[in-house]
């Protein structure tokens, strides 16, 4: 058990450690050059078809996992590729409508359409991460994410080559599709030397069918879940300008890239945990509580540190153009603490089978964030959005508690706990030895 979760861990680490640091500093380096205007088009293009896309992936990253779990190979194949063939079509759909939209709000520009038509495709693309639950169900995490390092680090070098020659915006945004393309194609060739895939062969509209129906809480969840992250971005968009957008971008880029720390985590320890509630109700229950306690005191150090720092860092990274998101970043940084904690909670609700309190306390979030972004923004641009953020993610968390039984209490009384801390350190160092990893 220890075994797979720190091997799970690595190439989850692996893959999302290269994009946070090298990935971080690129986009920085780009928005320096294209300035805060462009790069909010293409961030709200982000933000939009991120809102509407989140109909393409129809909750599959829930449900697709859990029915590959214990089947015949027979079953997996026609799993796959009927999870593979809806995705797609409800992408093309997806951008259908976001292109629609621009065309609402009279967003279309030539520089809109190609930034929506782009981030669509991707989000088309990734139709391909049906792979990569098969590989998380199987335990078998790095065939998915060594292909995908190592394409993003070449494509690094090109995007380092294109800012030294001072290449249009444009390269930039084509080049994150074809990046994609080129990873998922490797992928799938990986896939297919041990396995078949026959697409449109194995394609089960009655399985299809099946899938969406179990994933379509999770796609509300989802729904909620991105409307509340990106509904700032939109309405920064519509109520102030481009440039004040990029700014707000550039602040939650250095803010949100810790948020993949505890996503790594909660991807890696949702199936050990089912097996953990199946064995012992004790061991699950203590899990979830060192989970929990080891989020706060991680999310609030961290906090500190991205306060005190935040002008010298928005400054290495973006240089005087975005100077204005240093105040941003200070607020932005402490909605960590609740994504923390939330993360956790989530997959609390995943395994105890209560979507529908993630459901009700992320649309509860969301009315909270957008009430206060309609109050804020006018007078203060991306710090009133910022705000909103943090008021409205810990909402959420609060929410959770009070939607549950009185167990989530438990938990939340035990995360201030600093003396159990240290001896969760010590459980998981002697669990380690034990494992002789």
């Amino acid at each position: 058990m220890i075994k797979l979760f720190i091997r799970n861990s690595f190439w989850l680490f692996l893959d999302k450690a290269s994009k946070l640091l090298l990935g971080v500093y690129i986009i920085a380096r780009i928005a320096e050059l294209i300035g805060p205007e462009e790069f909010g088009i293409w961030n709200y293009s982000l933000a939009l078809t991120a809102i509407i896309g989140v109909f393409a992936t129809l909750g599959f990253d829930k449900v697709v996992i859990k029915n590959l779990v214990g089947i015949y190979k027979e079953e997996e194949e026609e799993i796959i590729s009927t999870a593979i063939v809806t995705r797609v079509v409800a992408s093309i759909i997806c951008l259908i409508l976001s292109l629609l939209v621009l065309y609402i709000t009279k967003k279309n520009t030539n520089l809109y359409i190609i930034c929506v038509i782009v981030a669509s495709l991707n989000i088309t693309l990734q139709s391909f991460d049906v792979l990569e639950y098969y590989y998380q169900a199987k335990n078998n995490l790095q065939k998915s994410i060594i292909p995908k390092v190592i394409i993003f680090i070449l494509f690094s070098i090109l995007r380092i080559y294109f800012i030294y020659k001072k290449l249009d915006f444009l390269f930039f945004v084509w080049l994150s599709f074809y990046e994609l393309l080129i990873a998922y194609f490797f992928i799938l060739v990986l896939y297919l030397k041990n396995n078949s895939l026959n697409i449109f062969k194995s394609f089960s509209y009655s399985v299809a069918v099946k899938l969406a129906r179990e994933g379509l809480i999770y796609t509300f969840t989802s729904l909620a879940v991105i409307l509340y992250m990106k509904i700032d971005q939109l309405l920064l968009e519509y109520m102030s300008t481009s440039k004040e957008l990029g700014i707000y971008s550039a602040a939650i880029r250095v803010s949100e890239l810790w948020y993949t720390i505890p996503t790594i985590f909660a991807n890696v320890l949702l199936p050990l945990l089912f097996v953990s509630k199946e064995k012992s109700e004790s061991i699950y229950i203590s899990q979830i509580e060192i989970w929990l306690r080891i989020s706060f005191w991680f999310s609030f150090l961290l906090s500190i540190f991205v306060t005190l720092f935040s002008r010298p860092l928005i400054n290495f990274l973006y240089g005087k153009q975005f100077e204005l998101a240093d105040i941003t970043l200070r607020i932005h940084i402490w909605a960590i603490i609740p994504v923390c904690l939330g993360i956790v909670m989530s997959q609390y609700c995943v395994i105890e089978n209560k979507p529908r309190i993630s459901l009700y306390s992320t649309i509860i979030g969301l009315f909270v964030n957008i009430l206060i972004n309609l109050i804020l923004i006018k007078p203060y641009g991306s710090v009133g959005a910022a705000i909103a953020t943090v008021v409205s993610y810990f909402v959420v968390y609060i929410s959770l508690l009070l939607l549950d039984d009185k167990r989530s209490w438990i938990y939340f009384k035990n995360i201030f706990e600093i003396n159990k801390l240290f001896s969760d350190f010590k459980k998981i160092f002697i669990k380690l030895k034990m494992s002789k990893i």
